[in-house]
């Protein structure tokens, strides 16, 4: 059995109504890689975003440690 550290990159494309929500909502709301937001419809609204696309752009496995 392994442990595996993983490191991941993602563009993501938002319509937000600035800069601070864009990053914001992209870092609270993305799960791996799927949208979390659907599931807050009235966070969307509130904050004023959607988030349009999500691309894996980074997939590396950096470390694999034996535990069994």
């Amino acid at each position: 059995m392994y442990d595996v550290t993983l490191s991941h990159a993602y563009r993501v494309r938002i319509n937000a109504r600035n800069t601070t929500i864009a990053k914001r909502a992209s870092e609270f709301f993305l799960l791996t890689p799927a949208d979390g937001s659907q599931d807050e419809p009235k966070m969307r609204k509130q904050y004023g975003f959607k988030i349009e696309e999500i691309e894996m752009i980074v997939n590396d496995a950096i470390d694999a440690e034996v535990i069994k």
